[in-house]
């Protein structure tokens, strides 16, 4: 994980002709017209089997870096699963959707509330890498993992926030919270 400041990045956005504004404050009378960055390192993966200990499972995986940058003129606040997490939670999405059920790249989040989420200022550009496996659900009588859907049109989405508390304060638009689309295709 590494935390970087850019201000190019922004003007690289806006000479790209990208887009989008972000309502920050949840009365809705505050907004901040902004161009949005969350991108991937690639617009394609391959999945490869992983070695895992469940005997006859067939586990996949790759890594994504992600670069999220805020376009902002107030801090946005990426939530962890811990209050010492150095990533933030994710979810994986069909492209064409904002839910994340039936995909087995996601994790099982157990989680402990708390206050302290990473806080990316405004221009701010943060990196992530973020190693993605599945199916993540095994059946407890069989051993074998619950499918889930490995190949097709992705999306990461990360939860964002306009404030500090948990929950409180949710920002809904895709272009803030959902990266660019990618290609997985399982390898052999």
């Amino acid at each position: 994980m590494r935390r970087t400041r850019s201000t190019a990045a922004l003007a690289m956005l806006a000479t790209m002709g990208c887009s989008a504004a972000a309502a920050l404050d949840p009365g809705g009378s505050h907004s901040l017209g902004a161009t949005g960055s969350f991108t991937t390192d690639s617009l394609a993966y391959t999945s490869r089997p992983l070695s895992e200990p469940w005997p006859g499972a067939f586990v996949y995986g790759f890594t994504v870096v992600t670069r999220y940058t805020n376009p902002t003129r107030d801090p946005v606040y990426l939530w962890t699963c811990y209050p010492n997490s150095p990533s933030p939670m994710y979810g994986v999405v069909q492209a064409s959707e904002t839910a994340s059920i039936g995909i087995a790249y996601n994790g099982a989040w157990a989680c402990v509330g708390h206050d302290r989420p990473i806080e990316v200022k405004p221009g701010e550009t943060r990196v992530d890498t973020i190693r993605l496996r599945g199916p993540n659900a095994f059946d407890g009588i069989t051993h074998k993992p619950i499918e889930g859907i490995l190949e097709g049109r992705f999306r990461m989405r990360f939860p964002v926030q306009s404030c500090r508390t948990e929950g409180g304060c949710r920002i809904d638009d895709d272009a803030l919270t959902h990266s660019n689309e990618f290609t997985v295709r399982l390898g052999r």
